[in-house]
């Protein structure tokens, strides 16, 4: 396996404009940075931990502006919000149309700003990380200005790490089925 042709795949997005294409590797970094970082921060070993939280928190900061200009970027190219939210009749007809195809006739649903199953997949996957987003960011500023925590940080805290169970289970699918799709297409 070549470099280029990993670049060409996984951050080129070939179907894909080229800032889309580096919002998704710079998304895919960084929140698989704070996915990797957050099995760690609460275990034991104290410089590990905090070593851990800081990873944590810079690369959800960037994550965090990365989906700032991605919902920008959504609502300035409306094509992009029909492909990420296909949540009317015809786009729910499409979705179950693609999972036929793929658990009936093994097709992969069509690429780029097709509307159908992949566009929902990652459209579900950008809300949980903005939900992510919103729920994280703003913690270490109230842990600085409260120096405890509220019921509200309480709050804030336990919908972070539920959401992040799902986005987990987002992020071990959707890169999985990259990579299936990746060997499917040397075929």
């Amino acid at each position: 396996m070549k470099w280029n042709e990993l670049y060409q795949y996984f951050v080129r997005l070939k179907n894909w404009d080229r800032v889309t294409g580096w919002l998704h590797f710079g998304l895919m970094v960084s929140i698989s940075l704070q996915v990797i970082s957050g099995f760690f921060i609460y275990k034991d070993s104290e410089p590990f931990n905090e070593i851990s939280k800081q990873i944590h928190r810079y690369s959800g900061y960037l994550a965090g502006v990365l989906l700032l200009v991605h919902w920008i970027r959504s609502f300035y190219k409306r094509d992009m919000m029909r492909h990420l939210y296909p949540w009317n009749r015809g786009g729910v007809r499409r979705i179950l149309g693609d999972i036929k195809g793929l658990l009936k006739e093994k097709k992969m649903p069509q690429k780029g700003m097709s509307i159908g199953l992949p566009g929902f997949v990652e459209g579900v996957g950008i809300l949980l990380a903005t939900l992510l987003a919103i729920t994280g960011i703003p913690l270490p500023t109230l842990k600085y200005i409260y120096q405890t925590d509220t019921p509200f940080m309480k709050v804030l805290h336990q919908t972070h790490v539920y959401v992040t169970f799902l986005f987990i289970a987002f992020w071990v699918g959707h890169g999985s089925m990259a990579v299936v799709n990746y060997f499917m297409q040397k075929k």
